[in-house]
């Protein structure tokens, strides 16, 4: 590989640094019209392209070397098929040791939850329930929207219910998404366990603007109602306490929480 300029490039770049050490705006004097005699710095002109072009070739054979070593490494790791090969193998191999983590880690906090959601429920009945003006409006609110509910008066559960339709909506696609009655009735019937009536209401968490309290329900013979493990699972825990939220809101106090789904 040759380290000269080409004469024609040489030529050019003179030009060029004619005009950088001149510091002129003056065409004139930047690009003489037709030299006839060597001027004072041709000279120094000279010796400068030649430390261009040796710093050029430098570069040349710099990137040469990056060249080669580059070539080293795709030839010490394979081809860029082989190194994606092995980046899958290696991946595959952590998630696999992620999965075994997780598993072992679920096998040993499950049982932990299960006994913790067990011991929360015989616990809750012994605390009392807030008896502020505000806690007692928010509870007589979600009694309200309950019966409502339970007794298919759904106009009057959508008037209490300030939480999303969105799930009621995607279960129920043949309903108009406006109609909040409608979305109810449709859902009262296909989704939610809307005809258990509240067994009892358990104390929960008070904030300024939010009351979350515990239900229990009963079925129709007066029997406590429970929800064990869905789909497979059989080691979650059998719950007969459920949250329902309460949120204050411009025009009182409004539910949240919509009733017990079950798959």
């Amino acid at each position: 590989m040759s380290r000269g300029l080409n004469p024609r490039w040489a030529a050019a770049l003179a030009v060029v640094v004619v005009a950088a050490c001149s510091g002129s705006g003056d065409s004139a004097a930047t690009a003489p019209t037709q030299p006839s005699t060597t001027m004072p710095g041709d000279a120094d002109q000279s010796a400068r392209i030649r430390e261009l072009e040796q710093e050029v070739g430098a570069l040349t054979e710099d990137l040469a070397a990056v060249r080669d070593d580059l070539a080293q490494a795709l030839a010490d790791f394979g081809s860029c098929e082989d190194q994606g090969a092995r980046l899958t193998d290696r991946l595959a191999d952590l998630q696999l040791s992620f999965d075994s983590w997780q598993e072992y880690v679920y096998s040993w906090a499950q049982p932990q939850f299960v006994r913790y959601q067990l011991e929360l429920e015989l616990l809750r009945p012994l605390v009392p329930l807030p008896d502020t003006p505000e806690a007692r409006r928010s509870r007589e609110a979600l009694e309200a929207f309950l019966a409502a509910v339970h007794d298919g008066d759904f106009r009057t559960a959508a008037v209490l219910y300030g939480g999303s339709y969105e799930s009621m909506a995607d279960w129920n696609p043949q309903v108009d998404p406006s109609d909040a009655p409608g979305l109810f009735e449709a859902a009262c019937t296909h989704q939610l366990r809307c005809e258990l009536a509240v067994r009892r209401v358990l104390a929960g968490s008070i904030q300024p603007d939010e009351h979350t309290f515990y239900l229990e329900f009963q079925t129709d013979d007066g029997q406590l109602w429970s929800l064990g493990p869905c789909c497979g699972d059989t080691e979650a825990p059998t719950l007969s306490q459920f949250p329902f939220v309460v949120s204050r809101t411009a025009g009182g106090w409004r539910v949240l929480t919509p009733p017990i789904y079950t798959p």
